[in-house]
Formats: structure tokens, C-alpha cells, sequence
């Protein structure tokens, strides 16, 4: 479901805004004492960055059909065909029998 690209870059900024608020109140959380209210605050912080890349990454992916084709195998990948010739399972002058 596409979002509203004005609306929705007004929630990354906000997001983004959020994110340096959190983090500088997590800085002076802990050197004021209280490492507890400083780690909340960090990931008060982490989850708006995430929600914001998340959104990004919604916002930008193109539309794909349900189901594509599997690409064509190359020759990297290929099945290679057996070896001819002798096997050179046993080392040449010794018998595997004895």
C-alpha cells in the first residue's frame, strides 16, 4: 500500500528530529546519574531510526509482479558434463586389488 509521499516526508523528518532529541537526552541522562533513563532513551532513539529506515525502504521499492520467472542458469552454475577418460581414483602403478 503506497503512503502519501507528502505526509510521509513530514514523519521522516519528525522521525529524524526524534531520533538526535532521544539521543542527546540520553547523553545527559547519564552524565547527570541515571544510566537506567539514558539506555531508555537510547532505544527510544534506535526505534524511531529504525521506524524511519523502514519507511524509507517502503516508500522507495517498485512495484513487482507476485511472481517472475526464475532467471536462466549460467555457466557458472551450470551442470558440468562427467570426465572422459580413465578414473583417477588409484594412483598410476599400484594395483587397487591385493
Amino acid at each position: 500500500m503506497p503512503f502519501d509521499l507528502r505526509s510521509t516526508e513530514k514523519l521522516l523528518e519528525g522521525l529524524v528530529v526524534l531520533f538526535y532529541v532521544a539521543i542527546g537526552l540520553a547523553l545527559l541522562a547519564t552524565l547527570m546519574g541515571s544510566p537506567g533513563w539514558g539506555f531508555l532513551f537510547l532505544l527510544l532513539g534506535a526505534a524511531g531510526l529504525v521506524a524511519r529506515t523502514g519507511l524509507e525502504i517502503q516508500q522507495r521499492q517498485p512495484s513487482r509482479p507476485s511472481q517472475s520467472p526464475p532467471p536462466p542458469p549460467t555457466a557458472r552454475f551450470a551442470p558440468r558434463a562427467a570426465p572422459s577418460g580413465p578414473s583417477r581414483s588409484t594412483p598410476r602403478g599400484r594395483s587397487s586389488v591385493g
